[in-house]
């Protein structure tokens, strides 16, 4: 016998892409849904674990931004957004369908955009806190200028970002 008839010959697989388009029902051509790696697949290990930490964390921060003047929402729910996109799909989904956060993450995926209200609302409670940080005579000065400092980074950040256009 030959050596090549007695070891099995192994053929190297490509991996599958996914398809560039695909037809619906009625036989047209459509570009499928763009698919998070990351959220469909899961990463497993330490990374994930601390990354799902990371956006419950800044989940709750986002909620606690809802009704607290030196936390802005908008921030937090995409940071949650991003985390959970790379972490656990279960809470990506969720994030995704809520009623209030799933319209803002969209609109950051499709355009990197923040609705007019979101800007609004966050620049409010941004520059509120920042005014009354600095009425009050309690923090030191190095945590006015500190806490100040990220505020108006943040402030900057919503400032420069893209307005999505409203969709009613």
């Amino acid at each position: 016998m030959a050596d090549s008839e007695t070891k099995p010959q192994h053929r190297e697989q490509k991996p599958q892409q996914e398809p560039l388009a695909e037809t619906d029902s009625s036989g047209t051509w459509v570009k499928p849904e763009p698919r998070s790696r990351h959220a469909s697949q899961g990463i497993s290990g330490l990374r994930a674990k601390a990354l799902k930490a990371v956006g419950l964390v800044s989940l709750g921060l986002g909620f606690a931004g809802l009704v607290l003047p030196l936390l802005p929402t908008t921030p937090f729910i995409l940071l949650s957004g991003w985390c959970f996109a790379r972490s656990s799909p279960h809470w990506h989904k969720w994030i995704h369908e809520h009623r209030e956060f799933g319209p803002l993450i969209e609109n950051w995926q499709r355009d990197r955009s923040v609705s007019l209200r979101h800007k609004l609302v966050a620049a409010l409670i941004i520059l509120s806190s920042i005014g009354f940080i600095w009425m009050r005579d309690q923090p030191p000065f190095w945590i006015k200028v500190a806490v100040s400092s990220g505020l108006s980074s943040i402030f900057g950040f919503l400032l420069f970002t893209k307005t999505s256009p409203s969709r009613r």
